[in-house]
């Protein structure tokens, strides 16, 4: 016995329902999740402190284009993760807490926009955003 899906079926009220409530519970979920996890861990030794040394270097010199890393050029990494926490230190001030947050607030803009795109790439499958969100956010790790 196969059972077969018509794509051209009506979807029920109660899916799409479903799926807008899905949504925001999903993004609320890991944003819990991906900024609580920064916010009680240490800085790892190595790659962390060292963005942290190229990203307070380059908001002391006022330079955003000329990375370095004590006083040498550091133009191992793109300059974006510099570029942003070096904004969010703008807006909020160099702290450690602040610094932190860049790379979940990247994470769940990603997972946010996920379910977006896979909204309007299929308008008509109501569950689509959310297990496109679900599968992006169980691959991130804090």
């Amino acid at each position: 016995m196969s059972t077969s899906i018509n794509p051209a079926a009506p979807v029920p009220a109660r899916d799409r329902s479903l799926a807008r409530l899905a949504l925001p519970a999903i993004l609320v979920a890991a944003i819990a999740v991906l900024l609580l996890a920064p916010a009680i861990r240490p800085f790892l030794p190595v790659d962390e402190t060292r963005y942290l040394s190229v990203a307070w270097e380059m908001h002391l010199s006022g330079d955003p284009f000329h990375l370095t890393m004590n006083g040498a050029a550091y133009s191992h990494k793109p300059p974006l993760l510099f570029w942003l926490i070096n904004l969010v230190w703008w807006m909020t001030g160099p702290s450690e807490l602040a610094a932190r947050l860049v790379g979940p607030l990247a994470a769940v803009a990603s997972i946010g926009m996920t379910g977006l795109l896979a909204r309007r790439i299929a308008p008509g499958e109501p569950g689509l955003p959310l297990r496109a969100m679900a599968v992006l956010g169980a691959t991130m790790r804090c």
